[in-house]
């Protein structure tokens, strides 16, 4: 499915580039393929927690009850939830109308977005680590509250990601540019189909 995608800058009407409609594609596919890992994982670690099935932890809880084992495979699942909800907020690429002559809200843009998507990578390593630990896959000696302690890193660091990707605040065009830039895109569509060939 290809789009026509277009911006207004310094009160021009400026086509998007290729990288943002691609950037704009590639993030919400990725926002899908996350959500189903929240999905999965909410659903192992309510399974699991509830004993419908075991990861064969016995014991007390510093040993890996049922409840914690749970836990352990909530918290990231919490995590993807967050980063596919950062994921799935992209209008940002299509929208971006940057006014300041400077270059100052451009360049906190572009710093925002990519500090976001390195916080989202350390959130989705966090949660990892945390189920290895949590099941003494890596780190032997741990006990489940190690792997809580991860899951618990993983979902803060979800949210940084979700503070850092609402960058729409440095797109500072009003909306009636964002209006305008639409009605001017649809009248020089129609103008072009319009013109004898």
């Amino acid at each position: 499915m290809s789009a026509d995608f277009s911006l207004r800058r310094h009160g021009a009407h400026v086509p998007m580039t290729g990288a943002q409609v691609s950037t704009y594609n590639t993030e919400h596919m990725l926002a899908y393929l996350v959500a189903l890992g929240a999905i999965v994982m909410g659903v192992i670690g309510l399974l699991v927690g509830f004993d419908v099935i075991s990861n064969g932890a016995e014991g007390d809880v510093t040993g890996g009850s049922h409840f914690w084992n749970g836990v352990v495979w909530l918290l990231p699942a919490i995590s993807a939830a967050l980063l596919s909800m950062a994921l799935h907020r992209t209008d940002h690429h299509l929208t971006r109308s940057q006014a300041s002559p400077d270059g100052a809200h451009e360049g906190m843009w572009q710093g925002e977005h990519w500090t976001a998507w390195l916080v989202a990578a350390g959130a989705v390593a966090m949660g990892v680590i945390g189920i290895l630990v949590g099941f003494n896959v890596i780190g032997p000696g741990v006990d489940m509250f190690d792997g809580v302690l991860w899951g618990f890193a993983s979902v803060g660091a979800a949210v940084l990601t979700n503070t850092l990707h609402a960058v729409r605040h440095h797109q500072i065009a009003s909306d009636e540019d964002y209006i305008v830039g639409i009605v001017d895109e649809r009248i020089s569509v129609a103008g072009r189909a319009d013109r004898p060939r």
